[in-house]
């Protein structure tokens, strides 16, 4: 993310927006120049996630896979698939694979649906039933979960080996267990990890498994890779991250797996969010359409510092549901199937743009007047730039696009994700002429809004998204 005055910014004089049909505050000053010709960066089409706890209802997969969604993070639990010892020593063929609801652990079915629906997958496998720990002991939260203290490895190593088995083909990546760290010691979870990694190492070493830390800051996960007995075994980064820290601390797990001769290691962060409370007024939360700046900040900052993947914790919003009363706050998509503000984001930046189709060089930038800007060259060859304005104001700025490659005229597609914009179709086409491969032209932000700008030829066809 790009937060300075660049020396390349071109002035602009300060105009009035209209919003809405009526006359907005006075709008700011604002430049920004693209350097197409300077990497910072490499991210992917993963950033586009959604960590769906409470679970996801299967019945909004092809919904949520059209405004952009690449990726869903869900639950298994063991003590819904082997509540009790004697379903534990069953064939594995009968352990309880589909529970009735209410439960949060994903079915069968779900994984059916949402793969039906095109989205990858990434399984946290987690929640020790009580018989495998210490008996009668009280859990912190959710009943049942991981602040059981697991004393039964050998079951627990046969549990991992069997459930990754059985969702092996259906899942695109595996958590073992979630935030440990707000609920055991390090010398704890490592010999979980251990235990089930064993198990599941018994299937296959291919499919990418990794440990959930809940810090941002790193420490556990420099010292699982620094265990000659688990760095093998670590084959992803993966760590929440709440508030305001833009690039959600990527550069310090950057320089960790660089440490540990790990500089390929992806990196996930498989929460993100405004805040963990259930508080309305936060700038991520319910219908705001702050919502759309803020979730246009925080990604073009993880992309930026190179994220390989990202899950925004959100669900869907349903009254009389399984654990509604911690719906609504983070609802992705409403009800009746209409999508929440922040969805407008996801959908330009992922389909609009085309970042949700593989892996993304992210591009240099500067700017003034803009909250942040970032820009790409994405996998099918568009090149791209946007910009986040979060503030009340609408914002006029010039945009520099430079070592576009191109010459003569140039098709540029404007999109916009806002309060009264959902980004499904473009907001305007123009033509504009390279000059030694520098294109410009002016963009029209509202407020608290992302803009979206791709680079063509003239003729080209773009595809694009259709309302729902």
């Amino acid at each position: 993310m790009r937060n300075r005055t660049s020396n390349l910014a071109v002035s602009i004089l300060a105009v009035l927006a209209t919003v809405g049909g009526a006359t907005a505050a006075q709008a700011e000053d604002a430049a920004i120049s693209v350097d197409f010709g300077h990497q910072i960066s490499t991210s992917g089409n993963l950033m586009f996630g959604l960590s769906s706890w409470p679970k996801l209802d299967p019945r909004y997969a092809t919904e949520v896979a059209d405004a952009g969604v690449t990726i869903l993070r869900s639950d298994v639990y063991l003590y819904d698939l082997i509540p009790d010892r004697d379903v534990f020593e069953q064939d594995p063929a009968e352990w309880n694979w589909n529970p009735g609801d209410p439960s949060e652990t994903t079915s069968e079915s779900d994984l059916d649906a949402f793969n039906g629906a095109g989205l990858k997958h990434m399984l946290v496998i987690h929640g020790f039933p009580e018989w495998m720990g210490t008996e009668g002991s009280s859990p912190s939260w959710d009943g049942d979960d991981d602040s059981l203290p697991v004393t039964d490895f050998t079951a627990l190593k046969e549990a991992y080996r069997q459930v990754f088995a059985h969702y092996l083909d259906k899942v695109d990546y595996f958590e073992v267990a979630n935030e440990p760290d707000l609920e055991m010691s390090y010398e704890d979870y490592a010999q979980l990890y251990r235990e089930a990694l064993a198990g599941m190492n018994e299937v296959s070493t291919t499919k990418p498994v990794g440990p959930q830390i809940a810090s941002a800051d790193g420490e556990w996960y420099e010292k699982l890779l620094a265990d000659p007995a688990t760095a093998p075994d670590v084959r992803f980064a993966d760590w929440h991250s709440y508030g305001t820290d833009w690039g959600a601390n990527a550069g310090r797990w950057h320089d960790l797996s660089n440490a540990a001769g790990r500089p390929d290691q992806p990196l996930f962060v498989t929460e993100w969010n405004s805040s963990p409370s259930f508080d309305d007024g936060d700038p991520l939360n319910a219908g705001s359409p702050q919502a759309i700046s803020y979730a246009g900040r925080r990604l073009s900052a993880m992309m930026d510092t190179g994220v390989t993947g990202a899950m925004l914790f959100g669900s869907n919003d349903e009254a009389d549901s399984f654990d509604a009363d911690l719906r609504h706050p983070f609802a992705f998509i409403d009800s009746n199937g209409a999508l929440t503000p922040k969805a407008a984001t996801f959908r330009l930046l992922s389909k609009d743009l085309g970042l949700g189709a593989g892996q993304n060089k992210i591009m240099n930038t500067g700017d003034s007047g803009v909250s942040a800007s970032c820009a790409a060259l994405t996998a099918d060859g568009r090149r791209v730039a946007w910009a986040v304005n979060d503030s009340e104001n609408p914002v006029t700025a010039s945009l520099s696009l430079e070592n576009t490659d191109e010459t003569g005229d140039v098709q540029l597609t404007h999109y916009v994700a806002g309060e009264d914009n959902d980004a499904t179709t473009p907001a305007k086409t123009e033509t504009a002429t390279a000059d030694n491969g520098t294109v410009s032209t002016t963009i029209e932000m509202p407020p608290y809004s992302v803009y979206g700008v791709v680079v063509g030829r003239p003729g080209r066809i773009l595809e694009t998204n259709t309302p729902h």
